[in-house]
């Protein structure tokens, strides 16, 4: 299993899975309420894609996430519409972030600020250590992630504060 986002909006659960029987990764989706129904999102995913980090977008009722090339993919949370959205980012966690509509992602040592209108790409922050998950705070304008090195510091939780997203 890989990456895990929540909808609270339609109460829904996502993450990642490997189907062995298939070869492939795929999106599962779980009910938030009983009877807690589960069920697959994707479908015959292209060969070689897989599932890291998981966003929702619950206004427009899309999932992206990025595979193991750094691409973000998009589906509708009905299923359809599954699509390479934008290549070679080097995305490989995901935080969405609706009122800059904007989604942010980590790549190596940085965070990087994707706008969804015109799918522009800023550098955010810049760690001196590769950069794992990810959280915002957009009230704050504060970005949260862990950076793990090979010193005695070990796995860190580090904070940052965000540019202001421009228009």
């Amino acid at each position: 299993l890989r990456g895990l986002a929540i909808d609270p909006v339609g109460r829904r659960l996502y993450w990642g899975q490997y189907n062995q029987a298939f070869d492939d990764w795929d999106l599962f989706i779980m009910a938030l309420d009983p009877p807690y129904a589960t069920s697959r999102l994707t479908g015959d995913m292209e060969w070689g894609v897989n599932v890291g980090g998981l966003a929702i977008d619950s206004e427009r009722g899309v999932v992206y996430w990025a595979d193991n090339g750094g691409d973000i993919h998009r589906i509708g949370i009905d299923g359809k519409g599954q699509a390479l959205w934008k290549a070679s980012v080097c995305a490989s966690n995901l935080y969405f972030d609706g009122p800059a509509e904007s989604l942010y992602a980590t790549c190596n040592n940085n965070i990087v600020r994707i706008d969804l209108n015109t799918k522009a790409v800023t550098t955010q922050i810049v760690d001196d250590n590769p950069v794992h998950g990810i959280a915002v705070d957009p009230v704050r304008g504060v970005a949260y992630w862990t950076s793990a090195n090979s010193s005695s510091t070990g796995t860190q939780v580090r904070k940052g504060n965000l540019p202001p997203a421009t228009p």
